[in-house]
This record gives structure tokens, sequence and C-alpha cells, in this order.
């Protein structure tokens, strides 16, 4: 029984990840409308980045929004990976 309370807990913390949303505006914020989505892609559990978005060369301006979250599908995959693999979704307003 203790055995497999520890296995449940192991799992339970590799795969059960809360969401989370992180928003910040730079410059004035987005002056039109805008949106852009692309992925950043990291491996175990986010520790270890494969390819992360260049806000810069994505944004183009001085004055946008960006949001990054880990979305249902996000956690979906993360889940299904055992957090291998674990992407967070950006999403750039201008």
């Amino acid at each position: 029984m203790k055995k497999a309370t520890i296995i449940l807990t192991a799992v339970s913390l590799l795969t059960l990840q809360s969401c989370y949303v992180y928003t910040t505006n730079v410059g004035k914020g987005p002056q039109g409308n805008t949106i852009i989505k692309k992925k950043n892609h990291y491996l175990i559990e986010g520790l270890v980045p494969l390819s992360t978005v260049d806000l810069n060369k994505e944004a183009g301006t001085c004055d946008f929004e960006v949001t990054v979250k880990f979305s249902f599908l996000d956690f979906l995959i993360a889940g299904i990976t055992g957090g291998i693999y674990t992407p967070t979704t950006v999403i750039i307003r201008k």
C-alpha cells in the first residue's frame, strides 16, 4: 500500500501541472488588432529550452503585449509524455 501511494504521488507530481497565464505589456501595449500565436518548446518539465519565441523578431515593434500560458492542450501533451516534452503557448498582440 505504501509503495502504491509513493508511485501515485510521483506520477501526480510529474503529470498534474497547474495551468498558468502570464501577461505583460511592452512599451505602450498593443496598438492594433494583430495577434500572433507561437509555441515555446521545453524538455523535462520546462527545465531545458529547445526553442523559444524571439519576441523582437515576431513583434517587430516596441509596443506589444505578450501572454505566455500553459493551455489545456499543452497540459495534455505534457501529461501524455510524462513531462518529458512540455510546450507553452505564446500570444503576441500588437
